[in-house]
């Protein structure tokens, strides 16, 4: 099924590129490309058990942009997004947790895991012009399905806050294999509309509607589950 969405979604895309124009000019298509350093920030679900470091990723993305009028433009693309999560969760209770008076103590032992994955996404966005020419400024609403193609994972169990033992693939799970976000962005578009080439300067925040690891994991049922949200610049070109 998702390979017939993205068949689809790559045959309008080769067909759009046939039809684009220069102009960013009531029914005119443009494509944009941009780049999109980032950092992820974690939010867990019981954040009493769980903590973890902003951490650095990328995007990567093309777009084809369709100018309804002059204050609203709509479009849909394709991204490359490569994500990082490193994370400390104290769910584990082991025996030597287990105080007979006090009962068991959840910080004494964790696991610090650490994640890569890389999603191919199908943004749908919307672009509002504020006002002024040069620059451009516009504010921009965005929707994206995201497709996993690569995972990296690693575990390491702090066993009564002393020994440390590797368990490979984390005990939390996978990433998703499907997910989606919503994002928001507040852009500058520098050159008069038109010249060929225009540049935009975006500052954007992505959060993930769905959280970030599949329901069950080798430990059953995820007793603590995250959900990332992404602050980046995107930087690019229309064309």
């Amino acid at each position: 099924m998702y390979n017939r969405s993205l068949l689809v979604f790559l045959t309008f895309l080769s067909f759009a590129l046939t039809e684009l124009k220069a102009q960013m000019i009531p029914g005119t298509t443009a494509l944009s490309v941009s780049a999109t350093p980032k950092v992820s920030q974690a939010s867990h679900e019981k954040a009493e058990l769980g903590e973890s470091n902003g951490t650095f990723g990328a995007n990567l993305q093309l777009e084809v942009n369709y100018q309804y009028n002059r204050r609203l433009a709509v479009g849909i693309g394709v991204k490359y997004s490569y994500d990082r999560l490193e994370a400390r969760n104290y769910t584990p209770i082991l025996a030597c947790d287990i105080d007979p008076v006090n009962g068991p103590d959840v910080f004494n032992s964790w696991f610090e895991d650490e994640y890569t994955a890389t999603y191919i996404g199908i943004p749908i966005f919307f672009r509002f012009y504020l006002g002024g020419q040069k620059p451009a400024i516009y504010t921009r609403f965005g929707y994206e399905f995201l497709f996993r193609v690569a995972t990296d994972q690693e575990s390491v169990l702090r066993s009564c806050g002393e020994n440390s033992v590797s368990v490979g693939q984390a005990l939390l799970g996978e990433f998703n294999r499907n997910a989606s976000k919503l994002s928001l962005g507040l852009g500058l578009m520098f050159g008069n509309e038109n010249k060929p080439i225009r540049f935009f300067l975006e500052p954007e925040v992505a959060y993930w509607a769905t959280r970030v690891f599949q329901e069950e994991g080798s430990l059953g049922s995820l007793p603590n589950n995250i959900r990332l949200l992404d602050i980046g610049l995107r930087t690019g070109i229309f064309f």
